[in-house]
């Protein structure tokens, strides 16, 4: 194997490992299997959060929203910028943002029964230098509420979530988890927030669960990959073993029949018989794996308009996250094909030259 050959390889090997390492660390970690994000589509959109509740109580659904603003906070005699964000009590469990301390805001504070809200991490520390602050109050556009909960949203923002009844503004993101996933549960969907005036034409609606999905599908597909580059060259060390050995068999055929050669060469044919075995089983794994690739791309539904659009700022901006990741998983598959022929010639040229029969064009 030349140096060229070798490098080809590596480079066919780490782009394989990274991609995998890639689709499956956002699958797997960023929690969007069955949800549904949807985004207002134009500056002034804005979902009603009573008629978002309908949608919240009707069973195979769960979700919840993000209407926010701009506002001022006061404690320790300091003044404090903070970004507020509406929602409702579902927030912490349609995300699963983790609670440091404390939890969040019931149904009771949604409703208007008390004034609760919840400081993401950096909020806590910036505002009162730590996450001790259960029951302490925070003086909110000249109003207090009492802080029941501190989360890690991952954002570097001091954002204050507080019960949507409180702001003004009205919902523009809606994250929505359904029991099922796939297309169905997405046009379902689709069909339901119709209803509450919420349409594709305003909205935009982006299928994260077949998005994480696709993105796991990618890690399978560059780990296929992997496995059949290393196939590949066990299949040609496989190969010219056995074309060794049946020129030597050649050569003893002249001198013995073949029940006298499985006599007297009991070891040699039994080598030969094994290697032609290998290599058979190899070629069925090599073409199972390729099989199981054509598959998922063959029954792949990608709404690649979804990819290309961008969603704004919204649930700690992991959304965001995982439409890049698909899209980066769609680059590193390019890659891979592109180095995956690059590996295939090289082979292909490895074994003509090392045969000089084929090498030579003769009979």
């Amino acid at each position: 194997m030349n140096t060229k050959f070798r490098i080809i390889f590596l480079f066919l090997s780490i782009v394989s490992l990274l991609s995998v390492i890639l689709c499956y660390f956002f699958a797997e970690n960023l929690n969007f299997e069955n949800k549904i994000l949807i985004t207002a589509g134009t500056k002034n959109a804005g979902a009603d959060a009573e008629k978002l509740e309908e949608i919240n109580g009707k069973p195979g659904y769960t979700l919840t929203y993000e209407a926010s603003a701009v506002a001022s906070a006061q404690a320790l005699n300091s003044r404090h910028q903070i970004t507020l964000t509406g929602t409702n009590h579902f927030y912490r469990d349609v995300t699963r943002f983790p609670m440091l301390s404390g939890g969040f805001f019931t149904e009771n504070a949604v409703n208007g029964g008390s004034k609760e809200i919840v400081l993401n991490k950096t909020a806590a520390f910036v505002i009162f230098g730590g996450i001790d602050v259960l029951g302490v109050e925070l003086r909110i556009n000249g109003r207090d509420y009492r802080i029941v909960g501190v989360m890690d949203d991952g954002g570097d923002a001091n954002n204050v979530y507080i019960p949507v009844c409180h702001i003004a503004d009205r919902p523009s993101s809606v994250l929505v988890i359904t029991d099922s996933g796939g297309e169905a549960a997405y046009s379902y969907a689709e069909n339901e927030f119709k209803q509450i005036g919420v349409t594709s034409s305003n909205f935009d609606f982006f299928n994260l669960g077949g998005l994480t999905y696709k993105t796991l599908e990618n890690g399978h597909i560059a780990a296929g990959v992997l496995a059949l580059a290393a196939l590949a060259l066990l299949a040609v060390f496989l190969f010219r073993s056995v074309a060794r050995e049946f020129k030597k068999m050649k050569n003893l055929f002249g001198h013995y029949y073949f029940i006298e050669f499985l006599r007297k060469k009991p070891r040699t044919a039994a080598y030969l018989a094994a290697l032609s075995a290998g290599f058979c089983v190899l070629t069925a794994v090599f073409a199972r794996i390729v099989l199981y690739i054509a598959e998922i791309l063959l029954g792949r539904y990608i709404n690649y308009e979804a990819l290309i659009k961008s969603t704004p700022d919204c649930f700690g901006g992991k959304a965001q996250a995982l439409i890049n990741a698909a899209l980066w998983s769609d680059v590193s598959l390019a890659l891979l094909s592109l180095s995956l022929i690059l590996f295939v010639s090289a082979l292909i040229r490895a074994v003509v030259r090392a045969n000089p029969r084929i090498n030579s064009n003769k009979p």
